[in-house]
């Protein structure tokens, strides 16, 4: 019954780490996506 929780325990750690990756992600792509359209702004 143990190894069934640890199981259990490992699968949500993977689902929590690979949510924070994407978000991570996300937050990075935003913050770049941001810059690039203000220096389209300033230059056009």
């Amino acid at each position: 019954m143990e190894s069934a929780q640890l199981f259990v325990d490992e699968a949500r750690m993977q689902t929590e780490l690979r949510d924070e990756r994407a978000q991570r992600r996300r937050e990075a792509f935003d913050y770049w996506w941001s810059r690039f359209r203000s220096l389209i702004c300033r230059s056009a």
